[in-house]
Order: C-alpha cells, then sequence, then structure tokens
C-alpha cells in the first residue's frame, strides 16, 4: 500500500534564544539531519531544500529515537519550541506557523500550536505518583534479622527505590547463621 504524502512531516524548530518578549516568534527553521554527535542540523524553510528535510511518517517509530537524542543536546527546553508541519508545503506551513507563534495567545493560534506542537515532556520518563509497593505489607520484623530497619532505608534514601520494585545500592546486612553472624553487603529488592 502506498502511503499518502499527508502522512509525510517535518519538524520545525522554533530558537527562541533571541527572542525579547513572550509575544514574537523565534527564528524557524526546518531540521535536516542530527550528527553522530547529536548535533542539530536545521536548514531555511524553503521549497528548494526539500530534499534536505528530515521527513517523517505518521506510521514511523523514528520519533522518539529522534527525540531521545535531541533531548539529551537540549539541556534547556525552554529556548526552544519543535513542531510538526506537512512536508508537501512547507513554506506555506511555516510561514502559518510564524503567525500562528506571533499570535500564540489568540485561541485559535492556541489549538492549532497545541496540536503541531511536539512537547519534550512527551519523550521523558513518567514520574509516579504514588509508590508500587504498598508499605504496609512489608516484613519488617524479617529485614531487622537482617540488621536494616525502616529508619535507616529512609535515612539513606534506598526505601524510596525498593518502594518502586527498584534494588537499593550496597546496603550492609548481617546474615545470622547458626551462633555466628556474618556481615556483607548486598543490593536489595522487595518482591512479593
Amino acid at each position: 500500500m502506498e502511503s499518502n504524502s499527508n502522512d509525510n512531516y517535518v519538524l520545525v524548530l522554533e530558537d527562541r534564544t533571541e527572542v525579547k518578549n513572550e509575544q514574537e516568534a523565534g527564528k524557524l527553521s526546518v531540521v535536516s539531519s542530527v550528527d553522530d554527535k547529536g548535533n542539530l542540523k536545521t536548514t531555511e524553510a524553503v521549497a528548494a531544500n526539500q530534499a534536505a528535510f528530515l521527513k517523517f511518517n505518521n506510521k514511523d517509530g523514528l520519533l522518539k529515537n529522534f527525540m531521545t537524542n535531541f533531548l539529551k543536546q537540549f539541556n534547556n527546553p525552554t529556548h526552544f519550541g519543535l513542531y510538526k508541519v506537512v512536508a508537501d508545503n512547507v513554506e506555506q506551513s511555516v510561514d502559518n506557523l510564524r503567525t500562528m507563534l506571533q499570535n500564540r495567545e489568540k485561541p485559535e493560534s492556541k489549538q492549532q500550536l497545541a496540536y503541531s506542537q511536539v512537547r519534550f515532556e512527551d519523550f521523558l520518563p513518567k514520574q509516579k505518583n504514588a509508590t508500587a509497593i504498598d508499605e504496609s505489607k512489608i516484613d519488617w520484623k524479617q529485614l531487622d534479622t537482617l540488621g536494616l530497619s525502616r529508619e535507616r532505608l529512609e535515612q539513606s534514601g534506598e526505601l524510596e527505590k525498593m518502594l518502586n520494585w527498584q534494588k537499593s545500592n550496597l546496603l550492609t546486612i548481617a546474615v545470622p547463621i547458626g551462633d555466628t553472624t556474618i556481615y556483607t553487603e548486598a543490593r536489595l529488592a522487595f518482591r512479593t
């Protein structure tokens, strides 16, 4: 099955580093490539540069990999905006985008920008609001036999990791064997 040309899009980078106020649109350019060091290459948004544009298809999984590398490059994403526009008519699309960015407070522009914007947060790891393991189900007496207490785990910061199904860093534990106790280090994790 042949792909519809409307399925293809390019990414337009808004560079806001030289913007003087919130209403002003930044410099717009089309992403053309990413080099092996993760540096972003852009080109002017004119039809003559169409062959240089880095194009994506809505069905491709490339965007996630690209955004992961893109985020590594930009430590301060508030200075940049990234938007997807139709690849076939890039000059008109970028002009429309520029107009919307200059009028970003208008409701119709806000709605269109929200649809076109590629959000950095969508590609960051999700933070959990709640822990995965219920603390009331932990057998603290069993941990006490290993020389670990809830307070010790909290103070070291390891409890939070362990409650989220992660392993702790190395912890000193005491393993009782008959009349002897062996002291060693171990990485611990809670499991049901």
